[in-house]
C-alpha cells in the first residue's frame, strides 16, 4: 500500500483482522487457529461491503477504484470488484470453486510455481 501511496494514489484499507492479526495471536496460550480464521472471515464478510460503500459515498461514484487482495483479502476483492487479481502462494485447487459465483469479474490468477 505504501508503494501505491508514494506514487500519488489515495490508498485506503480495511483492517480485516480488527486489530488481531494472526502473527500476534499464534503464541498466546490456548490459541485456536480454526476459531481465529472463522472469526476473521466472518468479520471481513460482514464489514467489507459496508466499508466499501462508505468509501464510494465519500469519494463519489465517478472515481476509478482498484481493489487488491493478497492472501486473505483475495476473496473479498471478488465480492467488491468488476475486475480483480489474486496473488496467493498456492497451487489452484478445488478451493477456488466458489469464485465461480463472481462471473462478472475478469480474473487473473498468480499462483505459485510447482517444483
Amino acid at each position: 500500500m505504501d508503494y501505491y501511496a508514494s506514487h500519488g494514489f489515495t490508498v485506503l484499507s480495511l483492517d480485516y483482522f480488527f486489530g488481531e492479526p494472526i502473527h500476534e495471536c499464534m503464541d498466546k496460550p490456548g490459541f485456536d487457529r480454526p476459531a481465529w480464521i472463522e472469526k476473521a472471515f466472518s468479520n471481513a464478510n460482514t464489514h467489507t461491503r459496508p466499508w466499501a460503500d462508505a468509501v464510494v459515498k465519500k469519494y463519489g461514484s465517478g472515481v476509478k477504484y482498484c481493489a487488491v487482495g493478497f492472501c486473505f483479502g483475495g476473496p473479498h476483492v471478488f465480492n467488491l470488484a468488476k475486475e480483480g487479481a489474486i496473488a496467493h502462494p498456492v497451487t489452484p485447487s478445488e478451493d477456488l470453486t466458489e469464485i465461480d459465483e463472481c462471473t462478472r469479474s475478469s480474473l487473473l490468477f498468480l499462483p505459485r510455481s510447482t517444483f
